[in-house]
């Protein structure tokens, strides 16, 4: 059925528009990209990645990377596993990644994605991309899309369905945008669970959620960085940040603490072409830093924790 406006005491009729092609609708999402999101902007539009090339790649204001892929009439399992293919390949992409990408033709009025997020927001997020968003687009959604999408998404997956169709009539045209996937309470909602964690501040968590014993080592652990290595700590949003020295920006930090109920890990910065410490150190993807390990406190490993600490304070001071 066309959809009607009332112009003048008479109805105005717009037809459907068919938006068969796909530049209409990326066209479309990069002059606009408050459909997705009030806080979202564009970075990238038909950037080539090792796994293909999402439609498009816009940053929200925390930081995180936002993938939007549009349907173009593919099965469901197809295009689901091929936007999950882009989130794989954008939990690795860190500031310098994204900066790069942004600065081809989307950071005309800036000299850099620090710039731009002082403008935008006053503050700068760190670290960049701890999340990602995935959207799809089309004109419509079958209900093997919907479904997969939405158990995605109560199963803790950022994604989101958009249908945008496209409507016109003698004088104008109008844009009917339509959440179907996207609004589903994710299960540890349904369930009641607390997550009120994942927003607080360093020393919330820390006051809250932290037993005695781990407080008063942690506390112990920090006055020793300090005296001992000259190490000095920052907390920032939810965790701790370790620096060599001050400034306290990025190119003097050397760590991360992230605070649990009954320990702590640390993510530090290494030199994979150095670093050779035993199996208690993770070899992870890279969340704070593009070389990184992580290792988890225990009443026996603290000495490790200090020499990994002690080298990442080395690595960085060569440079």
């Amino acid at each position: 059925m066309p959809i009607h406006h009332v112009k003048d005491g008479k109805l105005e009729k717009f037809e459907k528009i068919s938006a068969d092609e796909e530049k209409k609708i990326e066209d479309f999402i990069e002059t606009h990209p408050n459909i997705l999101g009030e806080d979202i902007f564009v970075i990238g539009k038909q950037v080539s990645t090792p796994v293909g090339i999402p439609d498009i790649l816009a940053i929200d204001k925390n930081g995180n990377l936002v993938i939007v892929e549009l349907k173009k009439g593919l099965p469901a399992r197809k295009i689901v596993a091929q936007i999950l293919d882009y989130a794989v390949w954008g939990e690795d992409q860190r500031y310098e990644d994204l900066n790069k990408i942004a600065k081809e033709k989307h950071l005309t009025d800036f000299p850099d994605l620090y710039k731009k997020f002082e403008k935008m927001y006053g503050k700068i997020p760190e670290p960049f991309n701890q999340l990602q968003r995935l959207y799809l687009i089309s004109e419509e959604f079958d209900l093997k899309t919907v479904e997969i999408c939405r158990y995605l998404k109560r199963s803790g997956i950022d994604i989101s369905c958009i249908a945008i169709n496209f409507h016109k009539s003698a004088e104008h045209e109008i844009v009917d945008i339509d959440l179907v996937v996207g609004s589903e309470e994710t299960k540890s909602e349904e369930l009641g669970v607390d997550k009120s964690s994942q927003r607080l501040t360093w020393q919330e968590r820390f006051e809250q959620k932290a037993t005695k014993d781990n407080q008063a080592n942690i506390t112990k652990f920090i006055s020793k960085l300090e005296s001992d290595f000259g190490i000095k700590g920052k907390p920032h949003l939810g965790n701790y940040y370790l620096y060599v020295k001050s400034p306290y920006e990025r190119k003097n930090m050397i760590a991360a603490l992230s605070l649990r109920v009954d320990t702590w890990s640390i993510a530090f910065r290494i030199d994979p072409s150095t670093f050779e410490y035993g199996d208690q150190v993770r070899d992870v993807k890279g969340w704070w830093f593009k070389d990184e390990r992580r290792i988890n406190r225990t009443e026996e490993n603290e000495d490790l924790i200090f020499k990994c600490l002690e080298y990442a304070k080395q690595t960085i001071e060569k440079k």
